[in-house]
């Protein structure tokens, strides 16, 4: 660094300055507090949490290294899917470290608002433009909401057939199960043909126009986001030169083992506190529960994610022992990740962290490029 300029090596994203971290990590370890509480209060004890830790036999220690190994290596991989073909020179590490950034800037701002900002820096830093990090971005993030979307519906399927063989299938059980494939099945439509999104966007638009008032008003500002969201997805798409349809099935893959995985600890987890439930029924269950968590605005998840461990638990631990499960769960899921992605945050910023930098008047901020969605994405 030369004449006081910014490089993007110095360059902290806005959502990573050390004020709104410290802001956003007591507003995660205080809802997760409060979760954990309510998950407490409608049953479990402390007492009995260390009960199990102690009873916890020593081959379990296993569990949340496997679960981080597989866990960061697919969150590395379904994001190097795109790049390679966005941007042939970056390394599976660029894709690796952006992950694990992406993990603790989720966790500590409210709907993972710093992640996208966070995770261009981090590929700008890596030498891959802001145009094609922002494609490949946008690309994953379609493939693992995607993956949620269908194995929740499945799971929903899974629960619904189980239901049906314990007592008939009701009427109820059926509106339930449409009311859960249409929007779904809608969503994946939007997917699928991106020129369907934005005709889609475009009535939106038209419908909020004519209504006028609160509604409209209302219309007319998510169809704009809709319309841009379908136009920046067209680009990506096209950035990728005709492989996207095989690439997102791929993609979508990753994400669903990334989320059969986490599934696979719940599984292990209710197994030590004595449920004899199968891997099935816990992965259903676990995947509608990640499709409530994914469009939370709860930072990380922190708070819904434990309090909510008796809602999609229940039947399933013996002696409801759900402040067990959701801090054993949420542990190795959710609190380790976050804490291997701060490591990586302070390495890959560790120079913006420690020194203060002050822009000479006009000069343009790194920063400000990675904040922006609005780029131009060229073949």
């Amino acid at each position: 660094m030369q004449h006081g300029r910014l490089s993007l090596n110095d360059a902290v994203p806005p959502g990573l300055k050390p004020r709104k971290l410290a802001l956003g990590l007591l507003a995660f370890v205080t809802l997760t507090a409060l979760g954990i509480l309510a998950a407490g209060w409608l049953g479990g004890d402390a007492l009995r949490f260390f009960d199990a830790l102690r009873a916890m036999p020593a081959g379990f220690l296993l569990v949340p290294v496997v679960y981080l190994l597989v866990d960061f290596t697919l969150g590395g991989a379904r994001l190097h899917l795109w790049l390679r073909i966005l941007s042939p020179g970056a390394r599976f590490s660029t894709s690796l470290k952006t992950y694990l950034v992406n993990l603790f800037a989720a966790a500590l701002s409210p709907a993972g608002a710093a992640s996208g900002p966070a995770q261009l820096a981090v590929l700008a830093r890596e030498g891959v433009s802001p145009g094609r990090g922002f494609a490949g971005m946008l690309l994953t993030y379609v493939g693992s909401l995607s993956a949620v979307i269908g194995l929740a519906v499945l799971g929903a399927a899974v629960i619904l057939r189980e239901l049906s063989a314990q007592a008939g299938f009701s009427w109820v059980q059926l509106v339930l199960l449409i009311l859960a494939l249409v929007p779904a099945g809608f969503l994946m439509s939007l997917i699928a043909r991106p020129a369907l999104a934005v005709r889609f966007s475009t009535w939106v638009l038209s419908v909020g126009e004519r209504l006028g008032g609160f509604v409209g008003r209302f219309l007319v500002w998510g169809g704009a986001k809709l319309h841009r969201a379908a136009h920046e997805y067209q680009a990506a798409i096209g950035a990728v030169k005709g492989r996207w349809m095989p690439m997102l099935s791929l993609s979508v893959g990753l994400s669903s083992a990334m989320y059969l995985n986490r599934a696979l600890v719940a599984f292990l987890i209710a197994g030590l506190l004595g449920s004899d439930t199968g891997f099935i029924e816990i992965a259903a269950r676990h995947s509608m529960q990640a499709l409530f968590l994914y469009f939370m605005p709860s930072p990380g998840g922190g708070g819904v994610a434990e309090a909510s461990v008796p809602a999609f638990m229940a039947g399933v631990i013996p002696g409801n022992g759900w402040l067990e499960f959701a801090v054993l769960w949420r542990g190795v899921t959710s609190y380790l990740g976050v804490a291997a992605g701060a490591i990586a945050t302070l390495t890959v910023f560790k120079r913006g962290f420690t020194r203060h930098h002050v822009p000479k008047a006009g000069e343009v901020l790194p920063e400000a490029t990675a904040g922006s969605s609005q780029v131009e994405i060229q073949g």
